[in-house]
């Protein structure tokens, strides 16, 4: 399908593929109207279809994928595939782009000004970035002992993800009334997913110095920042949001926090964006432009 489109499209057009339908609405604002977005389904098939393209049309299509703070080093450095800052794209939608705070004006505009709302979502981005983290902590751990963190959804009968939400007292924690300590967060895995107690310990012992390790790039245990990269998933985040956001009178639902965060994308920070500093690499080896002016 991909060489099909390379073959069909403009000699000067460029076809950036992407993991999911999400990827493309969030990058359209970005990128020229020419340029043709495509969602493969997946890390491993957008991965796949790198490898599989050949030289002959490396030039004309430009792929990004997650970090998933997975060992990247095979796809690292090359010049057509790029990989996001943080973990996933919503993530650095949140961080670089400044994404929630459009959530967070539309729902507080009634209540408060906006230098209210600003510091409002500051302090709520700081209480969930950190949940998420020592939930992925915690995940991350259990996915190297090949753990179950699977279940299947209430709704559609299919297997998923365990996401933040599905955690028992998440409700709780979003009323502030539970930390949701790396401890915690194992014990209700373990008790959602039938791990035994010896396998709950495992998994919160090396989180919880997973966690509190020294970076490498300030040598610091804990580090905020490096943290926020290596171990908050966006969706997560989002979750965790909304519940915040709810918890002080607002009723967003999860679909439209993913909605207002794209959409709310403050596309003049888009130069400060590791991201977009690759595509224009991108851009000067290939001879060909991606990029709207920014």
């Amino acid at each position: 399908m991909l060489r099909m489109l390379v073959t069909t499209s403009p000699a000067d057009g460029v076809i950036l593929v992407v993991e999911g339908p999400s990827d493309v609405r969030a990058l359209r604002p970005l990128v020229n109207p020419g340029v043709h977005i495509q969602a493969l389904g997946g890390k491993s098939l957008v991965v796949g279809a790198h490898q599989n393209l050949g030289s002959a049309h490396e030039r004309r299509v430009l792929f990004l994928v997650d970090c998933d703070n997975e060992d990247n080093t095979p796809v690292k450095g090359l010049p057509n595939l790029i990989i996001t800052s943080h973990r996933d794209l919503e993530c650095d939608l949140l961080f670089h782009l400044d994404g929630a705070k459009r959530a967070a004006l539309d729902c507080f505009s009634s209540g408060l000004d906006h230098e209210s709302v600003v510091k409002a979502i500051k302090k709520e981005l700081v209480v969930s970035t950190e949940v998420a983290c020592r939930f992925n902590a915690t995940k991350d751990e259990a996915r190297l002992l090949q753990l179950p963190l699977g279940i299947r959804d209430v709704t559609t009968g299919k297997k998923r993800r365990f996401a933040l939400e599905d955690l028992p007292r998440f409700e709780e924690w979003a009323q502030g009334t539970s930390d949701l300590r790396i401890p915690d967060i194992a014990a209700r895995l373990g008790e959602k997913l039938g791990w035994t107690t010896g396998q709950v310990a495992l998994v919160a012992n090396a989180a919880v110095a997973r966690w509190g390790s020294a970076c490498k790039r300030h040598s610091v245990s804990a580090c905020a920042s490096c943290g926020r990269m290596r171990l908050c998933n966006g969706h997560d985040l989002e979750a965790a949001l909304v519940a915040r956001f709810n918890r002080q009178g607002s009723s967003i639902t999860r679909t439209e926090m993913e909605r207002l965060v794209r959409v709310g994308a403050d596309v003049s920070l888009a130069n400060g964006w590791p991201v977009v500093d690759r595509i224009r690499r991108f851009e000067g080896w290939a001879g060909l432009r991606v990029l709207r002016t920014l």
